[in-house]
């Protein structure tokens, strides 16, 4: 059971949290419990994701931060598909669904590398300082990349580069950096605390996949509680499903052309889907928000195939 566990942990996870969520909704006793089971969760998930975040990065080398080249390839080829997107609506003046589709597939592609991603790259053998300089450098790209391209696809975005920074920045320094010096400080100067911690093997791994459980639930919840078309949310999880082969395809083959696959495929593929919802849900259409719902199940299955994948190897 502990060996199946540590080889299929994200799929159960993924799992648990639809099945948890059904209890909460075809069982009505548990219909108040849910909503506010729903609120302690999603205010608790920045609070985790930082905890997790200060378990790997105790193991972060320090002196071997800086830019790469595979972080140049990957973070043009991220700016090159969301030029394309936004050329697409443009050029064929697309209005209704067909807008609303691209505009799901942008705003899975135009987001910031997930946080966790170093948690996974780490896990599956990769640079764990490299990985995370870049998501460092992914979310100051999207400080500069959202405020250009989406007011010319939705005019009442009022997205500015101040607002957005500021937003974006707000996250990064609670959920990224904070966790990043508070390592850094408990390394250096609390060897006993840093020592007790990083001897727990995989922590940071098996806490997230606790958290990976608890955001299925939610996105399992916002998928239920939509009243559009089934057949067009079917679409949109497709096109969410095929964007996020595509950028795990790219993401690799730009990562081994530098030597780092495995960071290279995490960096583009795996990303920050709930900054991405937020995004989606305030400055595009709020149905395009869905794309990258589905984007959280599809890049956590995949993640999943390539933990087993790694562990059946080793």
């Amino acid at each position: 059971m502990k060996q199946f566990l540590k080889t299929f942990s994200l799929p159960v996870a993924i799992i648990v949290g639809t099945l948890a969520y059904m209890l909460f909704y075809y069982v009505p006793a548990l219909d108040s419990v849910g909503d506010v089971m729903y609120r302690v969760i999603t205010d608790s998930l920045p609070v985790m994701m930082s905890l997790i975040l200060f378990v790997t990065f105790l193991k972060l080398n320090y002196h071997e931060v800086g830019i790469r080249a595979w972080h140049i390839a990957i973070i043009v080829a991220q700016l090159l598909m969301s030029v394309a997107c936004v050329a697409v609506i443009l050029a064929f003046n697309l209005e209704g669904e067909m807008k609303i589709f691209v505009e799901g597939v942008l705003i899975c592609i135009i987001c910031p590398s997930a946080i966790a991603a170093s948690v996974v790259a780490n896990k599956l053998g990769g640079n764990l300082t490299e990985m995370t300089t870049f998501t460092l450098l992914s979310n100051l790209v999207a400080v500069f990349s959202m405020p250009l391209l989406f007011p010319l696809i939705e005019k009442s975005a009022d997205l500015t580069f101040l607002s957005a920074a500021l937003i974006i920045l707000d996250k990064t320094v609670k959920i990224l950096l904070l966790p990043l010096f508070l390592a850094a400080f408990v390394k250096h100067y609390l060897p006993k605390i840093y020592r007790a911690i990083s001897g727990v093997k995989d922590l940071g791994f098996y806490l997230w996949a606790i958290m990976l459980a608890l955001v299925t639930g939610i996105t399992v919840r916002n998928i239920y509680h939509t009243d559009i078309a089934r057949i067009f949310l079917f679409w949109i999880a497709l096109s969410s499903a095929v964007v996020t082969a595509v950028q795990f395809i790219v993401g690799k083959s730009l990562g081994e052309r530098y030597g780092n696959r495995i960071d290279g495929g995490q960096g583009l593929g795996q990303k920050n889907t709930t900054f991405a919802i937020w995004c989606a849900f305030t400055y595009l259409h709020p149905v395009s928000s869905i794309a990258p719902g589905c984007y959280i199940l599809w890049q956590n299955i995949f993640n999943s195939w390539q933990l087993w994948k790694h562990e059946s190897a080793s």
